[in-house]
């Protein structure tokens, strides 16, 4: 993964030789020794992998049945679906902006718009899926927030008048249009990138969740880079001979087959590509404590920046919904019924190899039959027997007791579901017939009340801070500028000014409780259900507004625009008949 930043300031320190190499070496140490510490992780991850995405497993070239439920996949897709639906479906939905002061509460939805079109035109949800992903196989949701810039090339005509060169040209080509081809910025504003967390490692003595210490904490990203996006880098400073060497280190290297992640965690080279080690965070020199620094070193060899972090916000946000007491490093929920689903599995292929014996039966041969020993197992197996004990001129088929596994299968189904939280009905699948309305119903309630535990976690820890920080990034570096944003409200286009006044406007930002829907429609029915009574009374009848009743029944099932369904001016009828919705 590599990030692009456009932000640069004069703010670098002079350092001497001794520094940079000092700076590079603790750097490198500090990578070495986060990344020990969360080995745990790392272990997990690779036991996860296999199963979630279904890769080629270990095959014992034996006759035993080694058939894969998937379980774990099964489980991942429900899940990552079930946090899509209630996490970003609708970016706009994520979170709500209200003012601290009169004046801001004024800007308050001026500002929304202004943040919830900067996460439109980033396509936010893109990278969302892919930190939701990392959350299920590593523990972590992780995304890097920042200013970004973006440029392609186009093919332009020149202005003859303009461009002395072009007049030149226009003298030789007499009425033939003369191109160019230009860079044009194609995007100029905040960003979000997924971080997969292999690649990130920090202080274990940090708990990220708590912002004071996550801020000032150590953070380093590792990712490679060519020698191109190196040497194209701005941001870098690097002399002449450093360049040359990092081009002939790159040059030396051979092709190499794809790596996971974890594989080319201790490397410094991958392919044609250089490590890059960012740090983030405090940094201490020669005894002096450097405030919120943006350090990069490359190939734990050179310094290529050292300066006060230009985003000026800690752009690194990493949330888990449960995590390591002592590497602070999150648990995938997943890796709860990893062993359950293993031995479910080993239930099944149990059962298919006693089939396998009793259709091909092992059988007793006369001592001596073979010339070396044989002890192995499998279908038609031939065992000698000592002709005193049996007799020497049969051979006895040995019989094997067949079982059913479809009890205890179903038992670790239940446990699987019980301690994932993911049930059956989240999966498409028929609940059981001799289950109630009622029970369904408090199944339902109840791993609901689980999951929504883990989205609002992701939204507060996670979504929130996302928010701000793009706030922060636009109020910064939007000084000066006012834009007019176009939306649609009650189906009508409607735009804001958005200007300084808005994004340095004192704000509180907050996310919408996952549990909020739910609520709404149970309130909406106890709600029909008085309205319904009260139309049958004569003299309340014709007051009720049945039109605002649809209303709020739409709102309470997440529909926006609800006067889009109806025609402007339309006259109802008060004769206190209830409509046919109800």
């Amino acid at each position: 993964m590599s990030f692009e930043y456009s932000i640069e300031k004069n703010n670098k320190m002079v350092l001497s030789n001794e520094d940079e190499a000092a700076v590079v070496q603790n750097i490198a140490s500090s990578f070495v020794d986060w990344d020990e510490a969360r080995q745990a992780q790392i272990l997990i991850y690779e036991t996860l992998k296999p199963e979630i995405y279904l890769e080629d497993r270990h095959q014992n070239n034996t006759w035993k049945s080694q058939k894969h439920l998937n379980k774990l996949y099964a489980l991942f897709s429900t899940r990552q679906a079930f946090l899509w639906e209630n996490l970003y479906a609708d970016p706009k939905k994520m979170f709500d902006v209200e003012g601290k002061n009169a004046l801001s509460e004024k800007t308050a939805k001026a500002q929304k718009q202004a943040v919830a079109d900067a996460l439109d035109k980033m396509k936010v949800a893109q990278q969302l899926d892919k930190a939701i992903e990392f959350l299920d196989t590593t523990g972590e949701f992780c995304i890097f927030t920042a200013w970004k810039k973006k440029f392609k090339q186009v093919r332009r005509a020149l202005d003859p008048l303009q461009n002395e060169l072009s007049q030149q040209a226009a003298s030789l080509v007499k009425g033939e249009t003369i191109t160019g081809i230009f860079e044009e910025l194609v995007y100029d504003g905040a960003y979000v990138e997924a971080v997969n967390p292999i690649n990130l490692v920090f202080d274990p003595s940090v708990h990220p969740e708590i912002e004071h210490e996550w801020d000032n904490g150590g953070k380093i990203i590792k990712s490679f880079k060519t020698y191109d996006e190196i040497a194209e880098n701005k941001i870098y400073k690097l002399t002449k001979e450093q360049l040359s060497d990092i081009k002939s280190i790159l040059s030396d290297t051979s092709g190499r087959d794809d790596k996971d992640d974890v594989d080319i965690l201790d490397d410094a080279l991958d392919e044609n590509k250089i490590e890059v080690l960012e740090y983030w965070g405090n940094f201490t020199l020669n005894g002096r404590v450097l405030k919120n620094y943006a350090i990069a070193v490359i190939g734990r060899k050179y310094l290529a920046r050292f300066i006060e972090n230009p985003f000026i916000i800690n752009p690194i946000i990493n949330v888990a919904t449960l995590r390591h007491p002592d590497s602070k490093r999150g648990i995938p929920c997943l890796w709860s019924v990893y062993e359950t689903a293993k031995a479910q599995e080993d239930d099944i292929n149990e059962v298919k190899d006693v089939q396998q014996l009793n259709k091909n039966t092992v059988v007793f041969a006369p001592k001596g039959f073979f010339k070396d020993e044989k002890n192995e197992m499998f279908p038609g197996k031939i065992i000698e027997y000592d002709p005193n004990q049996e007799d020497p001129g049969a051979l006895k088929p040995v019989q094997f007791q067949l079982y059913q596994a479809s009890e205890q299968i179903g038992f670790l189904d239940r446990v699987i579901s019980d301690t994932s939280g993911i049930f059956p009905n989240m999966q498409g699948q028929d609940e059981s017939k001799n289950v109630t309305a009622t029970e369904i119903k408090v199944k339902v309630s109840g791993q609901t009340t689980r999951l929504s535990k883990d989205i609002d976690t992701i939204k507060q820890n996670g979504i929130i801070k996302m928010v701000q920080n793009i706030a922060q990034l636009q109020a910064n570096e939007k000084n000066g500028q006012i834009q007019e944003l176009f939306y649609r409200e009650n189906g009508k286009l409607a735009s804001v000014i958005v200007d300084d006044v808005v994004r340095h406007g004192a704000y509180e930002y907050k996310y919408t409780d996952g549990s909020a829907m739910a609520v709404k429609k149970a309130q909406f029915k106890e709600a029909l259900q008085l309205f319904q009574g009260a139309a049958q009374i004569p003299s309340l009848a014709p007051s009720i507004d049945w039109k605002k009743v649809l209303v709020y029944g739409l709102e309470s099932i997440g529909i926006d625009n609800t006067d889009e369904f109806f025609m402007q001016d339309a006259q109802v009828p008060m004769n206190g008949q209830m409509p046919a919705f109800v």
